[in-house]
């Protein structure tokens, strides 16, 4: 298991760091300890540049425009 981590440099300049996370063979309840690991990584990466992690997020804080409803022919 590979976690990605990127961080803008500037615009459209990104720099990736590939952080192993497990190797296998995975032992029995090792799911766990991945995840750990997991959420470890991506929240050092938060809080190393957290104008990278909200900008991703701006998406989900405006609403879509007006979505057109359905025609439905008259009967």
């Amino acid at each position: 298991m590979i976690y990605v981590g990127m961080r803008r440099t500037c615009r459209g300049r990104y720099v990736i760091r590939f952080t192993v996370l497990a190797e296998p063979p995975y032992e029995a309840g090792e799911d766990v300890m991945i995840v750990e690991r997991y959420a470890g990584a991506l929240e050092q990466a938060v809080h190393e540049s957290p104008e990278d992690f909200l900008w991703l997020q701006k998406r989900w804080k405006y609403p879509r425009g007006a979505v057109a409803e359905p025609i439905v022919a008259a009967e």
